[in-house]
């Protein structure tokens, strides 16, 4: 299967980065190619991301086999230099300082891979889609779940994410679970999970015990 059609295919895995997709300009249908809509979308995006949004989209970065579908993405054919050209850090607030760890840490290089995957969305698989955008999405999911989350899933989420457990928004959905347990609970889920535990199954074992 060619790997526009596959791209087209699993349109509706793309990430929902806003409320609402506004319309691109000509212009910046020019910058960012026919897919502007969606990388307008992204960078519009960056500006409302959390701290703690971004540093666990950062801490995800490391861990997901990006550079291979980066590699897609730059061969991809059309719109290739768009695709070259786009750098977050131009869209983000003055003042911003990646190398100040006080102030708002902005995940500069999960952003920018976002951006170039959205720039070739219908061009990449799926797949490469997913990886290319998978530690922007983990912010997205983080600041989505804030509001509505119980009181301690922000230390859980980042605690899981300075071991480099979150690699995924499923990861910030257990973080959720984890944090409706009692604290003691807690603290036993942090203590045991880690390499080669299952977070899933772990979590359904500490529910089952504080019944």
């Amino acid at each position: 299967m060619a790997a526009g059609s596959a791209a087209a295919k699993g349109a509706l895995h793309l990430i929902n980065w806003g409320k609402k997709i506004i319309p691109a300009t000509a212009d910046e249908i020019a910058e960012f190619g026919p897919n502007a809509a969606r990388v307008k979308g992204l960078l519009s995006m960056l500006n409302n991301t959390s701290r703690d949004a971004a540093r666990l989209s950062t801490e995800a970065y490391p861990g997901i086999r990006i550079f291979p579908a980066e590699q897609v993405a730059y061969k991809a054919g059309r719109r290739l230099e768009q695709s070259n050209a786009i750098d977050a850090t131009k869209y983000l607030p003055e003042g911003y300082d990646p190398k100040v760890k006080s102030d708002k840490l902005w995940a500069v290089l999960p952003a920018n891979m976002s951006a170039r995957a959205e720039v070739v969305s219908d061009l990449i698989t799926p797949e490469d889609y997913r990886n290319l955008t998978r530690p922007m999405a983990v912010g997205r999911r983080f600041d989505m779940t804030l509001p509505n989350a119980p009181e301690g899933f922000t230390n859980i989420a980042r605690s899981l994410g300075e071991r480099g457990l979150v690699q995924g928004p499923k990861d910030i959905e257990i973080a959720r679970r984890v944090s409706m347990l009692p604290p003691t609970m807690q603290q036993v889920y942090l203590d045991l999970v880690g390499e080669g535990t299952d977070p899933m199954q772990l979590l359904k074992a500490l529910r089952l015990m504080g019944q």
